[in-house]
This record gives C-alpha cells, structure tokens and sequence, in this order.
C-alpha cells in the first residue's frame, strides 16, 4: 500500500541531502525555501518539533541522525556555532 505520507517525508528528506551537498549542513535556517519552492526550513522545524514532542519515528530520527550536522535543538546549535 503506498503511503503519502512515507512519500512526502521520503520527499522532504531528499531535498535536505540536496541542501547538505551544497550547504555541508543539515541544519537548514527555519524560513529556508529551496529551488523547486519546497519550504525545507519549515520541514525541518517540524522534524525537531515532532522530535521534542516524542512524535518521530525511530527509523526516523536515525536516519535524520545520520545526516551530516543535525542538531536537534536551536539552543544547542547556537552554542556549537557560538
């Protein structure tokens, strides 16, 4: 059965490795909308938002754990910018 909802996350997680390749980061700045006018910062506002919350799949805060960069928490990527 195919699942819109794997779909677009599968979506979203290809326009962050898109982002990576050119940013060698994956934390996106919350607002940032990409080239094919997807609002990627938003998305990954909504992952850490679900993240926090509780609301991620495993598989899924792995596989965004895997991405160069992540940093759940605004507060703790302040500090290792700082």
């Amino acid at each position: 059965m195919w699942n819109l909802i794997e779909a677009e996350y599968q979506y979203a997680l290809g326009q962050q490795k898109k982002y990576i390749q050119f940013n060698k980061s994956a934390n996106v700045p919350w607002g940032y909308i990409d080239s094919d006018d997807f609002k990627l910062g938003n998305w990954v506002a909504n992952r850490r938002g679900d993240y926090k919350k509780g609301n991620l799949d495993k598989y899924k805060v792995l596989e965004l754990e895997s991405l160069p960069g992540l940093v759940w928490s605004k507060y703790r990527m302040e500090i290792s910018s700082s």
